[in-house]
């Protein structure tokens, strides 16, 4: 289909001119009202991303990051249904994300927030290291505004597991602190 996302457009723009320039505007280019205007550019990474694979590619590298995303997200949801006895309950909810995400798999750094918050996940379940935490962290707070829910999802985790167990939540305690220092370097970047 045709590249339609309405914020697409201007990460993509935003996204030539950090690589044009070689860095991150400071200032409103786009806007007659506000031209000049101080403008934090707080999805940076997907717009260096899109523009990286347009210049290398065309614009059919976009649509190879958002299978390439799509797939992954699908496949780290595939992993954590792993729990499951049967292959049943997995397919269909493999199928439910797929069918589900195929209207919400465009152009727009949101999917990437989705894979992100699927490694949360991982994380949270053991089932990868949460020092992985850090790098991902990272890249969230640099690509899309949905971060938060990330560290948020993980504070409810080791809340429920203390209530469910009164135990030391101590898997997902570790995967907090990683989240939280990946979150915080997130504020270290151009």
């Amino acid at each position: 289909g045709p590249l339609c996302d309405n914020s697409f457009l201007t990460h993509l723009a935003t996204g030539r001119l950090i690589l044009d320039h070689g860095s991150i505007p400071h200032a409103d280019p786009y806007s007659f009202t506000a031209h000049g205007a101080p403008w934090p550019v707080q999805s940076w990474g997907a717009s260096v991303i899109y523009a990286g694979a347009e210049r290398a590619v065309g614009l059919v590298g976009i649509r190879i990051i958002n299978g390439a995303v799509a797939v992954a997200l699908v496949l780290v949801r595939w992993r954590l249904t792993r729990p499951a006895k049967t292959l049943v309950p997995r397919a269909l909810s493999c199928g439910i994300v797929v069918c589900m995400g195929t209207g919400l798999w465009v152009e727009r750094p949101l999917l990437f927030g989705a894979l992100f918050l699927a490694l949360v996940l991982l994380a949270a379940d053991g089932e990868l290291d949460p020092r992985w935490l850090v790098p991902v962290m990272w890249m969230w707070v640099n690509i899309h505004g949905s971060f938060p829910f990330g560290p948020a999802f993980l504070v409810l985790v080791v809340v429920g597991r203390w209530l469910d167990e009164r135990t030391r939540p101590t898997v997902e305690l570790r995967a907090l602190g990683w989240a939280t220092l990946g979150t915080a370097l997130g504020a270290i970047g151009p």
